[in-house]
C-alpha cells in the first residue's frame, strides 16, 4: 500500500477530528474509492501510484519556492 497516501489520508482524518476506528475507516474508504486497493490487496493504479512517488522523491531537482518581495512591505534596518 503507498505509505505516503496513507499518511496523507491519516493527517487529514486527524485535521478533521476523526480517531481510532472512525479514522480507519475513512482512510480505508478513501483509498478504496481511488481505486488504490480492492479489499485489502493492493491494486495496479495503487502500484503505478507508489512507483511514480518513489521516482518523484529520487529526483535531482531541486524544488524551490520562489518569492517576490514588496520593498513598500519590508523594513529594512
Amino acid at each position: 500500500m503507498p505509505e505516503f497516501l496513507e499518511a496523507a489520508l491519516r493527517h487529514a482524518a486527524k485535521k478533521h477530528g476523526f480517531t481510532g476506528a472512525h479514522a480507519d475507516k475513512y482512510v480505508y474508504g478513501a483509498l478504496q474509492n481511488m481505486h488504490v486497493l480492492k479489499g485489502k490487496l493492493l491494486t495496479e493504479k495503487g502500484k503505478e501510484m507508489e512507483a511514480k512517488h518513489e521516482r518523484d522523491m529520487r529526483s535531482p531537482v531541486k524544488r524551490t519556492l520562489k518569492v517576490k518581495r514588496r520593498r513598500d512591505l519590508v523594513e529594512l534596518k
